[in-house]
């Protein structure tokens, strides 16, 4: 301030104080700042640096949800239990080779012997099927494709598709998550990634709900 007071013409200063032209503070004001003003930590002549796009997450979108379930799909992260034979999950009929098996009224032992060309057959619980893969024709459906082990079995199909404006809610159990409005069973490789899923189709519910668009 004194070097600044002296720059000015020692009358000039006085008059205009007193008159009230000026003031202590406006004097204050018009110092300028000096160079060794603390800048904030990272930056550049006091400027805040932008974020860059890198750091948003990305928006969340349908066509954003449909690719987080094609790559889970197709790591083999997902595997499922769909209504098959009498409307059980994953029931199957097996067929295997019939065998007569006689008791030898000799000995006692019973021996048995392939009975050919004819089969026999049953009813058998199948693991969750993996999937191969989750594809998508429209924004709303996913189609996910079985492995090819058990699709070749008669009762199972080789897709099963999803229509996501038809769930309700989805309930997590460990690592298993039920879509009620929906009758499969989603298997995930882990608790967390079953909670990811979860969420997944409820956003997709409601982005393909057609009361949405009312507001209501």
């Amino acid at each position: 301030m004194h070097a600044f007071i002296q720059a000015l013409s020692g009358g000039f200063l006085v008059a205009a104080l007193s008159l009230g032209v000026l003031s202590i503070g406006s004097v204050y004001a018009q110092v300028p700042k000096t160079s060794d003003q603390t800048k904030p930590e990272g930056t550049s002549d006091g400027i805040t640096p932008q974020r860059h796009s890198d750091d948003v997450p990305p928006k969340q979108t349908l066509e954003g949800a449909q690719r987080f379930l094609s790559e889970v799909a197709y790591n083999g992260g997902i595997a499922v239990e769909i209504p098959l034979r009498n409307g059980q999950y994953n029931l199957v009929e097996v067929s295997r080779d019939k065998y007569d098996c006689p008791v030898d009224k000799k000995t006692g032992a019973q021996v048995c012997h392939l009975v050919p060309g004819v089969k026999e057959y049953t009813e058998q619980t199948l693991a969750p099927l993996p999937t191969e893969n989750a594809v998508f024709a429209e924004l709303c459906l996913t189609q996910f494709t079985l492995a090819r082990s058990y699709a070749a079995t008669s009762d199972v199909p080789k897709e099963t598709m999803v229509d996501w404006r038809k769930v309700l809610k989805a309930e997590v159990k460990g690592n298993v998550v039920n879509l009620s409005g929906v009758p499969i069973k989603f298997h995930l490789s882990s608790p967390e990634l079953a909670t990811r899923f979860a969420y997944t189709a409820v956003f997709m519910q409601k982005a393909c709900d057609p009361k949405q668009r009312t507001g209501f």
